[in-house]
């Protein structure tokens, strides 16, 4: 059994009765998917590489790659929206290191973070719609690797006109969406701080990306379907995924003749998600 999943079934299991229960259930669900998109990139790197979490969240996923031998640094602020993260990610913290797995975590943002070529491959997941300033957050993240070193993230692309904290559709752009949806959306919402989830997203986009690639001419831009390929075959057997998300969850069970065909003919542009890889060439 991954380090990951011990750490679920334990604290679950001792909070079974907690008011907190079904929200650290999901966090913890989407750190075992979030190990199955990075899985590949960590088995390839050499044992005692560097590697970066930009936003930890619940530290399960943190903890899940330093059990792999690999020395970890994770940044993650006091997040507004995210206030019952903290507590979840302490008792994952206090597992860990009676397991024998530590990592570093830094009370910090990615605005501020500041290293400079120290790590072999950082990664991220579901956390970049939620940074202040994505472009400093990018050039921080892409300095602080070594040449050669990738920055893998993942998260949604408000091109694609759906927002899925939500569940709820957007409009042509994020002033009419604020100004149609929002408290629709917020009222209707299950999260524990729904005002401050909703005011947490910066609407990221590939082609936003794509626009800030333009200033760096040292480094490589590789978009894929993958997550998005791995997320249509969840909406069908991830139950914890598909209560959360019954629209995505009956749109993909529609489409299931032709699902994977569609997603491998999609333009990554227009993507319900971002998956993407930025790497300092050798």
């Amino acid at each position: 059994m991954e380090l990951i999943e011990t750490v679920e079934l334990k604290i679950l299991s001792e909070e079974a009765t907690s008011e907190t229960f079904d929200a650290w259930k999901t966090y913890l669900n989407e750190a075992k998917w979030g190990w199955l998109v990075i899985e590949p990139a960590i088995t390839s790197l050499a044992v005692d590489s560097k590697v970066l979490e930009v936003g930890a969240g619940s530290q399960a996923l943190t903890a899940q790659v330093a059990s792999r031998g690999m020395t970890v640094t994770a940044i993650e602020p006091s997040s507004v929206g995210f206030s019952i993260m903290k507590t979840l990610g302490e008792k994952v913290h206090a597992l860990s290191y009676e397991a024998g797995i530590q990592y570093e975590i830094i009370d910090t943002t990615g605005e501020q973070f500041d290293e400079v070529e120290k790590f072999d491959f950082a990664f991220s997941i579901n956390v970049m719609e939620h940074v202040q300033d994505v472009n400093a957050v990018l050039g921080n993240v892409v300095a602080s690797l070594k040449i050669g070193g990738s920055y893998q993230f993942i998260c949604p692309n408000y091109l694609f006109p759906f927002e899925p904290h939500f569940n709820v559709p957007t409009l042509i752009n994020r002033r009419l969406t604020n100004l149609f949806i929002r408290k629709v959306a917020i009222r209707l919402s299950k999260a524990s701080d729904p005002e401050g989830l909703w005011s947490s997203l910066n609407w990221i986009s590939v082609r936003q990306i794509k626009k800030w690639a333009k200033d760096y001419e040292s480094i490589s831009v590789e978009f894929s379907n993958r997550s998005l390929e791995m997320y249509a075959s969840r909406a069908i057997t991830d139950q914890i995924f598909i209560d959360r998300h019954k629209f995505i969850a009956r749109v993909f069970k529609g489409l299931r003749p032709i699902m994977f065909l569609v997603i491998r003919k999609l333009p990554k542009v227009m993507s319900p998600f971002i998956d993407v890889t930025i790497t300092k060439p050798k």
